[in-house]
């Protein structure tokens, strides 16, 4: 049976955690750097006046006034539907390297140094990590990546608390 509906969580990870930038450049979109600043070809009016947003992992257009996160480019740029998209960028995001060289693109997008530092799959991974090899055992791989996904939705679940507790405040002010 084929995916169709996506969780919150999913859906979060594939807007968020993919680089904007490092999407633009797998779906070879036209792009450069620009005076440090990195630019691209617009989809809808195919001009340059274009950047990213890091922080809200967005794709702008200050021509045509328009904002596209990873889902809407995907759309766009290979012309597929909603559910063909977040399949797509679904499998990006969990591709690995096929060879041990780790010289391949990683799309997963790099937080904060203070978020790196603390985030327990790197620290795993460089536990579980044997010398001289990118790649973990199957077995350790796997556990690194159930503990990621778990990361990925306490993350996201965070986040809905903290719209709760926002709302709450608003429902409820404090005398």
């Amino acid at each position: 049976m084929t995916e169709k509906n996506f969780s919150r969580s999913e859906l979060y990870v594939v807007r968020n955690d993919i680089g904007i930038d490092a999407l633009i450049k797998e779906l070879h979109v036209p792009c450069e750097t620009r005076a440090g600043r990195f630019t691209f070809l617009c989809p809808f009016c195919k001009g340059y006046n274009t950047g990213v947003n890091h922080k809200t992992n967005l794709a702008r257009c200050f021509d045509c006034q328009k904002n596209i996160n990873t889902i809407d480019l995907v759309m766009i740029v290979r012309q597929s539907d909603f559910v063909n998209s977040v399949r797509f960028l679904k499998k990006l995001h969990g591709s690995k390297p096929d060879s041990p060289g780790c010289n391949e693109p990683n799309y997963v997008k790099e937080r904060s140094s203070s978020h790196n530092a603390n985030h327990i799959g790197r620290i795993l991974d460089g536990i579980a990590k044997p010398p001289h090899n990118c790649q973990p055992p199957s077995a350790d791989q796997d556990l690194i990546d159930r503990i990621l996904k778990l990361e990925q939705k306490t993350t996201a679940l965070g986040l809905q608390v903290n719209k709760l507790l926002k709302l709450m405040n608003r429902l409820f002010p404090s005398p």
